[in-house]
């Protein structure tokens, strides 16, 4: 599992963190080298990183998932509030780079 980023800051889009977390996730990558596993990426901007440590570091796609929960915990507390139900209740998961719209 790969969860390592540079500093959270404020009023700053994911995807300005882009170039500085991918030069953090290709540092970590290179170490993987000779590395037969599977590698969880968690480090935002997700989708915009997994598809750039694919390309970069030449790993087979089914080696490498990207997942981010904090967008699906969102999304299910959205849905639970606008039905008026627990959000323990609700199961909805956001797939994609939700972006900053």
């Amino acid at each position: 599992m790969l969860a390592a980023s540079v500093p959270l800051r404020l009023n700053v889009s994911r995807t300005e963190f882009l170039a500085e977390n991918a030069a953090v996730v290709r540092d970590l990558i290179a170490s993987l080298d000779g590395w037969h596993g599977h590698l969880v990426l968690m480090t935002n901007p997700t989708d915009a990183l997994g598809t750039w440590a694919l390309r970069w570091s030449g790993l087979a796609p089914e080696r490498l998932l990207g997942y981010c929960v904090n967008d699906s915990l969102r999304l299910r507390f959205g849905i639970a509030t606008a039905l008026g139900v627990d959000a323990a209740r609700v199961d909805a998961w956001v797939l994609g780079e939700h972006g900053d719209a």
